[in-house]
């Protein structure tokens, strides 16, 4: 959650509390609990919520198999490199809305080779959307709304770093600045399946939160 005017708190546990810069503002839930504080409405270059650094334990350091999960909704065309929802800082490890407004998931590996999951349709602006990617060391996968909209094949190793998680933008907020609100972002160090990603879909439809989970 972010507690003003530039600490963003942790709730997963792990004590890797982050920080806001530029000036996300706290907007109408995308999806709502009786502890919910609003989505993070994002927009100009620079703003961007990150979470610290993790440990070498942590279980993100080295996973080899993960997931990550949030709900999104694009509020108009993205600038250059696309715009963020979620994922890691500093490499390439996120879900993001491109410069066409198509929604993708992109992982770079230690060969500094980009693989993207990409579908052929581009996002509505102002329509709310579920968005997850998994990566099970073979297969990059996306899923839209419960649904698995691209896949795409990962031969290569993934990259260990004990950079931390930024939701809204990435590179330190120099680039993939997303225009959009965002909320409930999940990192899980594994790989969930299709039932389950639907399953979170469909207990998100109707309700609003904001949750930050890194």
């Amino acid at each position: 959650r972010m507690d003003y005017p530039t600490v963003t708190q942790d709730r997963s546990g792990r004590g890797t509390h982050g920080r806001r810069v530029g000036w996300p503002i706290l907007t109408q839930p995308l999806v709502d609990t009786p502890d919910s504080q609003g989505s993070v409405r994002f927009g100009e270059q620079g703003t961007f919520i990150r979470s610290g650094d993790i440990p070498t334990t942590h279980p993100a350091y080295a996973a080899t198999a993960w997931t990550l999960e949030a709900w999104v909704r694009p509020i108009g065309l993205n600038p250059a490199w696309g715009g963020q929802i979620f994922g890691r800082d500093g490499f390439d490890c996120r879900i993001q809305v491109a410069t066409d407004l198509k929604i993708q998931a992109l992982v770079r590996d230690t060969e500094d080779v980009l693989v993207v999951a990409s579908p052929a349709w581009a996002a509505n602006p102002g329509q709310i959307y579920h968005v997850a990617a998994t990566l099970d060391g073979s297969f990059l996968r996306l899923y839209v709304d419960g649904k698995l909209e691209a896949t795409a094949a990962f031969s290569g190793l993934s990259i260990q770093s004990t950079a931390g998680f930024a939701a809204g933008n990435a590179d330190n907020g120099e680039t993939k600045q997303l225009r959009g609100d965002v909320d409930e972002c999940v990192f899980y160090a594994r790989v969930l399946s299709q039932e389950e990603i639907a399953q979170h879909h469909l207990a998100g439809r109707g309700r609003r939160q904001v949750k930050h989970s890194w």
